[in-house]
């Protein structure tokens, strides 16, 4: 069984003719310059684009399949698609109510959670991201993109370590009745099945 195709390399798009999934629809990212911007931030972290973009689509798909490069939010950069406030405490959602923001009661607030809400492309948690501009879409995919490394994203991870990742990125593997770490798994191995192998990796006699 030959080894995984390495991902393209720094600023690469090649990732604009693959189709990433969320809830069993698989779509293309239409902006070619978002296509970059995730290329980009996924080599500066040293993880694979397809897992970052496939992460994209499935935290913002309406925005990644859709917004081509005339998008007022591509021109600007800055994307805050902010999401439900809800109560966390240790990376584990306390409550949440689906629809309507659900911030922690005092009494929460006196044991240590925090009421959160995820903002920008990447639904990165303003709690645990402050100072940061989480409305502009590459510092959005550079926080994703580090958070994946850190657990556990390597530039060729085996499906446990991408189970691990996710898990840790949604705080579960499922949603409904979809599996969001069997389809990021699934976008890596088809989106590497139509990427060209790295140049210099083949015809190397060491002579």
């Amino acid at each position: 069984q030959p080894g995984p195709i390495p991902p393209p390399g720094p600023g690469g798009s090649n990732i604009s003719s693959c189709k990433f999934t969320r809830a069993g629809n698989s779509q293309l990212i239409k902006s070619s310059i978002l296509a970059g911007w995730i290329s980009n931030a996924a080599a500066s972290a040293g993880i694979p684009p397809q897992i970052l973009a496939s992460v994209a689509m499935h935290e913002s798909q309406d925005f990644t399949a859709n917004a081509d490069n005339n998008h007022d939010a591509i021109k600007s950069g800055l994307y805050c698609n902010p999401g439900k406030v809800f109560c966390e405490k240790n990376g584990q959602v306390l409550h949440s109510i689906s629809g309507q923001d659900d911030p922690c009661t005092p009494a929460e607030i006196a044991n240590g959670a925090k009421t959160a809400q995820a903002v920008g492309l990447m639904q990165a948690l303003d709690i645990y991201n402050p100072g940061k501009n989480l409305c502009s879409i590459t510092e959005s995919l550079s926080i994703a993109a580090a958070k994946l490394k850190a657990d556990g994203i390597t530039l060729w991870p085996t499906q446990d370590q991408v189970n691990q990742a996710i898990n840790r990125y949604y705080n579960s593997c499922t949603y409904g009745s979809y599996s969001y770490c069997n389809e990021v798994w699934q976008d890596l191995q088809n989106c590497q099945a139509i990427l060209p192998a790295a140049p210099g990796l083949a015809g190397i006699t060491g002579a």
